[in-house]
């Protein structure tokens, strides 16, 4: 229990549900519009990822889509691809840190068999991105020992609209 709670009695206690009710609410947000922005772009197709594949974003498809036809597991090749800078094999963890495409593969595989990658990944990286707001809220309690700080720090994040430049 936080020396808040123990020291502020039901005050305390209504404080961090207060704060934790915003926190909440804070990445709802957060996760609606970068998913709600990235699906309404008019340039964005919703049955094919054709036109998403260029450059960063498409290896970023392609180790993702390795990952899903390997079952969620790293594919045999992936220290030793031979399509990310042919004629050489290329060992994709030395190059970048692999974790993302595996949480999108596993959303895929999981939870939404059906849909196609790209769409499945907005929702993930939506999400995923909006969960920065409780390191935001963690920091600001963490400095100010201040539910209400700390609300006010996430709500000030939240509505930043730098937040969402990678849409």
């Amino acid at each position: 229990m936080s020396r808040a709670v123990e020291s502020g009695g039901e005050h305390g206690r209504r404080a961090l549900l207060a704060g934790l009710s915003v926190l909440i609410a804070a990445i709802a947000l957060g996760a609606f519009l970068r998913i709600h922005t990235a699906l309404t772009d008019p340039s964005f197709d919703m049955h094919s990822a054709t036109g998403l594949l260029k450059s960063d974003p498409g290896l970023l498809y392609y180790v993702t889509d390795r990952i899903v036809e390997s079952g969620g597991a790293p594919p045999p090749d992936l220290r030793a691809d031979p399509n990310i800078e042919w004629p050489e094999l290329s060992d994709w963890p030395a190059m970048e840190t692999v974790g993302q495409e595996f949480v999108v593969a596993w959303c895929k595989l999981f939870l939404a068999p059906d849909t196609p990658l790209h769409i499945v990944a907005v929702y993930a990286m939506g999400i995923f991105a909006s969960l920065v707001a409780i390191g935001v809220y963690g920091l600001a309690y963490e400095l100010s020992r201040r539910h209400l700080w700390a609300s006010l720090a996430v709500l000030l994040y939240t509505g930043f609209a730098a937040n969402y430049r990678t849409i």
